[in-house]
């Protein structure tokens, strides 16, 4: 399915090519018009190329947050070494450990996107051709990649080798957890048989759900019932 929608993706991005054009003319005239000078850029993993125009003109140093993980191929612009049989590839949905056909169709599509990099110029022709940039230029422009994040953690991924340049943040938006209620806390160290305490964080507030009681395979031939496989929660 990967491959089967890839012209498809690649017309998108010749049209992309031409409001992004648009845009940068926005950025630079409002640049020029408040004097202000660019002393760093920042990109997402996902869609990189949007911002080698800018990095061309302005030859700042290079910020690339990404939002999914490990980024095999292209963190090697930052001094990293990929290894696909066990690094998946975002874009073919892998969970490690992986198995040995899911490793092998990794490894041919992280040579693919080798081969889409080295020849960009064939790919991506809206690159050169409305953008001006060249693979050679790309090259040249490695240089300013200078600091990585990815959204991951060992927790949620295999322990990989990264550069200093090389950061993981996984989990940097959640905050030190916070003591429960008193009456709370109190009812789940007195269950002798334990209890599973479920929260729906701020999406949903307790007190805009109905009151209900959740029993498990003693009840399972009740319908209004979930059976849990385990002992009755309340």
């Amino acid at each position: 399915t990967i491959y089967s929608h890839f012209g498809d993706f690649m017309k998108a991005y010749e049209k992309m090519f031409d409001q992004i054009l648009v845009d940068y003319k926005t950025v630079m005239d409002f640049i020029e018009k408040k004097n202000l000078t660019v002393d760093a850029m920042i990109v997402t993993g996902m869609f990189h190329y949007n911002g080698w125009y800018l990095l061309k003109e302005y030859k700042c140093p290079l910020i690339m947050i990404n939002p999914m993980g490990p980024l095999p191929h292209i963190s090697t612009w930052f001094g990293n070494q990929d290894n696909p049989s066990y690094q998946p590839v975002m874009a073919t949905g892998f969970i490690e450990p992986m198995g040995f056909s899911q490793r092998l169709d990794n490894s041919l599509y992280y040579g693919f996107e080798d081969l889409m990099s080295s020849y960009s110029d064939y790919f991506l022709p809206g690159l050169k051709s409305k953008l001006g940039i060249s693979i050679s230029e790309i090259s040249e422009m490695r240089e300013y990649f200078s600091l990585l994040l990815l959204c991951s953690h060992f927790v949620t991924h295999n322990s990989q080798p990264y550069m200093a340049n090389t950061v993981e943040i996984g989990g940097i938006h959640c905050r030190d957890g916070q003591p429960l209620p008193q009456d709370l806390q109190q009812f789940m160290d007195n269950s002798p048989e334990g209890v599973v305490y479920v929260s729906f964080g701020s999406a949903v507030k307790p007190t805009q759900m109905t009151p209900c009681l959740l029993y498990t395979s003693d009840a399972a031939d009740d319908s209004l019932r979930v059976d849990l496989g385990g002992r009755r929660i309340i």
